[in-house]
């Protein structure tokens, strides 16, 4: 096996949707290299793509090793499948998956999340100024 192939052994490195084990954080993604590399220039892409396979930390089991968060991984891998940011109602780990974002140097997807969490944070302080002003005008009635 030369260091240019990233299938497991026996499989022809030439075969065209090559899949990637990655363990993130404890968790293991199983995706396709091309769904990796599909963001010219972020860590993925340069690691995948400008890295020999054997400059890449793996775990025991010989799946390439991420020390990031494993929960939060599934959106980035989400977002490189179609460039799409799709996260669930009252999701509070935006701020965290910015920091994913930003050190997978992604900065659309950042750019993104950033802009969520400015409405988020304007829309907590619309709620909040209508529930204090509701206080006052009880206190000024009662």
């Amino acid at each position: 096996a030369s260091g240019h192939e990233w299938t497991p052994q026996g499989e022809k490195p030439s075969t065209p949707q090559r899949q990637l084990s990655l363990n993130v954080g404890g968790q293991v993604y199983v995706t396709r290299r091309c769904t990796v590399v599909s963001v010219r220039d972020s860590l993925l892409w340069r690691m995948f793509s400008q890295q020999q396979p054997s400059e890449l930390p793996r775990d025991s089991k010989g799946r390439f090793f991420l020390d990031r968060d494993g929960f939060l991984f599934r959106y980035i891998l989400d977002y490189l499948r179609d460039l799409q940011l799709v996260l669930p109602e009252h999701f509070p780990e935006r701020s965290r998956l910015q920091r994913e974002a930003e050190y997978f140097q992604l900065p659309d997807l950042a750019r993104r999340l950033a802009t969520y969490n400015s409405l988020e944070v304007y829309n907590m302080h619309r709620k909040f100024s209508a529930y204090f002003l509701s206080i006052l005008q009880m206190a000024r009635v009662g």
